[in-house]
């Protein structure tokens, strides 16, 4: 896959990017509670995963914030894991925008932890993305600076 031209923060092109996912153990076990106990192994072991990945993939990784359904999965998890692969691997920071401080969180995983995109969980978080409710306040600058930046975002 292509990616038009696109260049990570490494200023090398996307050959190819995979979606993974790093799941918490408090995320195993609502996996688990959902599935009437039964253990579900959402594992990600990096070695297997790129054994089976081709040498240019570059995959996301990403946690979630819904507090709503239980689901927090902080942005130091994330950049700790990137971190170990920062070749292969970019971080995506996630944001409840129905919980106070979520403005800090998005200004810190970007600019303190690196983290290169937004997950957003709508569904999960209770909340429609489409309605303004993330409208930034107050001085942002980390943010309102690179208005023409590529900061990508996911929705699920």
């Amino acid at each position: 896959m292509t990616t038009g031209g696109l260049l990570n923060d490494r200023g090398r092109p996307f050959a190819c990017v995979g979606i993974s996912a790093h799941f918490s153990d408090d995320f195993r076990h609502q996996a688990s509670r959902a599935r009437a106990g039964v253990e579900v192994d959402l594992t990600v072991r990096y070695e297997q995963y790129r054994g089976t990945a081709t040498a240019d993939t570059v995959s996301l990784v990403f946690g979630g914030k819904a507090r709503l359904s239980g689901l927090w999965v902080e942005d130091t998890y994330i950049a700790e894991y990137v971190n170990r692969h920062p070749e292969t691997l970019i971080g995506f920071l996630s944001i409840d925008p129905t919980q106070g401080g979520w403005e800090n969180e998005l200004r810190s995983g970007h600019t303190e932890l690196g983290l290169s995109g937004i997950k957003l969980m709508p569904m999960y978080a209770g909340f429609q993305p489409m309605t303004g409710g993330l409208t930034l306040s107050g001085d942002m600058p980390a943010i309102t600076d690179c208005r023409s930046c590529f900061i990508p975002a996911q929705l699920s």
